[in-house]
This record gives structure tokens, C-alpha cells and sequence, in this order.
């Protein structure tokens, strides 16, 4: 009898079931094209951004804001249809300012945490769509650079204290 529920229970599931359409979205940065995510990189290391848009038919990024550790803000505009599951890099996009100046990487990177919004449109089941993601990285100083300046500091004071030492 248990049996005979059970088998009536999962054939009125899947009568009844209808898959939902799930506007799945995300985006994250790595130091490769196809590697993992990453959240920190050191200056002068390669940038990439991965997206994933949502399944449904061709989509399109509409725009990506950057904003640097000091609020300055640029953008790069796209118009034309991406991959559902996209690289680029952004060491080599051309950067727009709201003043229509245009900027590299090299000119505009500096060190401390950088956001980005990414807009993204696509046709849904009830017409199209849009949305957006969130996402940020953070750019430090490189280790060398770090470790030359910590080791300098410490020959600095070794001698300074040799000199106190001997006064």
C-alpha cells in the first residue's frame, strides 16, 4: 500500500511539474584566461573577468562601470551579442570616463579596491530582460617590491639603533 502512495505521489510530481526559469548571472576576476576566481593581484599581474549571462537565447552586455579606490568612475560600452560564458581582459580595454576621455589600464590603475557593476540585457521567456552584477578586486603592491622595501627599512634601523647604541 506505502508502495502504491509513493508511485502515485511521484507520477503526480511529474505531471505537475514545470521547470521555473532562473536568471543565473555572475562574474569574477582571475590572473588567466580559465583560471579560478581570484579577489587580490599585484599591480602589474594580468586582469581577466569572467561572465556567465543567463540561458536563455543570444545576450549582450549593455555596459561595465569601474570605479577606482578613489571613486573615479569609467565605463566600456558593448553593443553587440556575447557568449553566455564570456572572458575579457581588461588590461586592454579602452576605458570611458563621463567626460568622454578615454583611458588604458596603465593609465588608470592604482592600488586599493576596485568595484564593477556589469549590465547585461537578454530575451526571456516573457519578453526580454535585464539585469546586473556586482563584483570587485583588489590591487597590492608586488612582493618584491614589498620585500625590498621591508628589508631597506630594517638596514635603516639596524643602523640607526647601532648608533644610538654606541652614543
Amino acid at each position: 500500500m506505502k508502495k502504491t502512495i509513493v508511485l502515485l505521489g511521484l507520477i503526480f510530481a511529474a505531471l505537475t511539474w514545470t521547470p521555473a526559469y532562473a536568471d543565473t548571472a555572475s562574474m569574477y576576476f582571475s590572473s588567466s584566461q580559465g583560471g579560478a576566481s581570484e579577489t587580490v593581484f599585484d599591480l602589474n599581474s594580468a586582469l581577466w573577468m569572467y561572465t556567465h549571462l543567463p540561458l536563455s537565447g543570444a545576450k549582450s552586455l549593455t555596459n561595465f562601470w569601474i570605479t577606482s579606490p578613489y571613486d573615479e568612475s569609467y565605463y566600456k560600452t558593448y553593443k553587440a551579442s556575447v557568449a553566455q560564458n564570456t572572458w575579457y581582459d581588461l588590461t586592454t580595454i579602452t576605458y570611458t570616463d563621463i567626460d568622454d576621455n578615454t583611458y588604458s589600464w596603465n593609465d588608470i590603475k592604482t592600488l586599493g579596491t576596485w568595484d564593477m557593476v556589469t549590465s547585461y540585457t537578454y530575451p526571456a521567456p516573457n519578453g526580454a530582460s535585464s539585469g546586473s552584477m556586482e563584483s570587485g578586486f583588489t590591487l597590492v603592491p608586488e612582493p618584491i617590491s614589498c620585500t625590498l622595501f621591508l628589508l631597506g627599512g630594517g638596514a635603516l634601523f639596524a643602523i640607526r639603533r647601532k648608533k644610538a647604541l654606541h652614543i
